[in-house]
C-alpha cells in the first residue's frame, strides 16, 4: 500500500506544477484501469472481471457522490493557506486530512474486496502472492540494492527544479526507509493473502479486510513508523519553507492552480453529491 509509506506528496510544489487536464479522463476510465491493474497481479476469468468492474463502478458512484466535493473544498483551503506565513501546525493538519481521506476510501473498499475475493481460487491466490513477490524484488532492486546517494538523487529529481535548494536540503535529511518499507509491505501482503485464504464469510474476516485497507500502517515495522514520522516532520518543515520562499506571483499561481483543480473535481461530482454539497 504505497500511499502509506510514501508520505503525502509535497502539496505546495504539486500545486505549482500539476495540471488538471487529465483528471476528467483518468476518472472517467477508473473502472477500466482498475480492472487492468488488478489483472496485472492475478488472472481473472470473464465473470470475475465483470464482477470487479461492477464493484469498481459502484465504488466510483459512492466516491463521486460523497467524497469529491470534500476534496475540492480541501484544495481551495490549501490554496488559500499555502502562502507565506503558513505554519507547521496548519500544514500537518492538511496532511492529516489526506490520510483520513485514504482511510475512508479503504474502509468503504473493504466489503467490495471481500465480495470479489470469495471467487478467487487457491491457484489465483498463489498467483497473487507470486505477483507480490515479483514486485518486492523490483522494489529491492530499485530502492535497496543501490547506493544510498542514488536513492537520494532519485527522490530529489522527481521534484521541481525551481525548488532545488530546498529540496536537496530536505532529501539529505530524509531517513532511508527501504528495508523497513519492504519488510512492512511483505507483512501486509502476507496478511492479505492469509485473510483471503480464510473462506468463511464472517465478521472477523471482514474486520481484518477493513483493517488491511483502511489502516495498513498497523502492519508496519516499528522502524518504518519512526522513519515515516521523522520524514513527515521534515516534509512539513519543507512545505513551510517553500511557502515562505514564494513571491506574490508564485502565491497567486498556487491559489489559481488549487482553484482550477478544485473546479475540475466539482465537475466530476455526481448529481446526488452536488445536491448534498449545495444543501450544506
Amino acid at each position: 500500500m504505497r500511499r502509506l509509506h510514501i508520505l503525502v506528496p509535497l502539496v505546495g510544489i504539486a500545486l505549482l506544477c500539476a495540471g488538471c487536464s487529465t483528471i476528467r479522463l483518468s476518472y472517467s476510465q477508473a473502472e477500466r484501469v482498475g480492472v487492468w491493474y488488478a489483472e496485472s497481479y492475478v488472472s481473472l476469468d470473464r465473470q470475475q472481471s465483470r464482477l470487479l468492474g461492477q464493484q469498481l463502478e459502484d465504488f466510483k458512484q459512492w466516491h463521486c457522490s460523497t467524497q469529491l466535493a470534500g476534496y475540492a473544498a480541501w484544495l481551495r483551503e490549501v490554496g488559500d493557506e499555502f502562502q507565506p506565513g503558513v505554519n507547521a501546525d496548519r500544514v500537518a493538519r492538511r496532511l492529516a486530512d489526506l490520510q483520513q481521506f485514504a482511510r475512508v476510501m479503504g474502509d468503504h473498499a473493504a466489503p467490495r474486496l471481500d465480495a470479489i475475493s470469495h471467487s478467487l481460487s487457491d491457484a489465483q491466490l498463489a498467483e497473487l502472492q507470486r505477483s507480490f513477490d515479483k514486485g518486492n524484488r523490483k522494489y529491492r532492486d530499485r530502492w535497496i540494492d543501490v547506493p544510498e546517494p542514488t536513492v537520494r538523487a532519485e527522490r530529489a529529481k522527481r521534484l521541481q527544479a525551481r525548488m532545488r535548494a530546498l529540496v536537496e536540503a530536505w532529501s539529505r535529511e530524509l531517513r532511508m526507509t527501504g528495508p523497513d518499507t519492504l519488510a512492512s509491505r511483505t507483512r501486509w501482503q502476507s496478511e492479505l493473502v492469509r485473510t483471503l485464504q480464510y473462506r468463511s464469510r464472517d465478521m472477523q474476516r471482514m474486520a481484518q479486510i477493513r483493517s488491511l485497507l483502511a489502516e495498513p500502517d498497523r502492519y508496519w515495522t516499528q522502524g518504518l513508523l519512526e522513519q515515516v514520522e521523522a520524514n513527515r516532520n521534515l516534509t512539513i518543515d519543507l512545505l513551510v519553507d517553500v511557502a515562505n520562499a514564494m513571491d506574490e506571483a508564485q502565491s497567486k499561481r498556487v491559489r489559481a492552480r488549487a482553484a482550477a483543480l478544485a473546479a475540475d473535481l466539482d465537475g466530476l461530482v455526481c448529481p446526488s453529491g452536488r445536491a448534498v454539497a449545495d444543501a450544506g
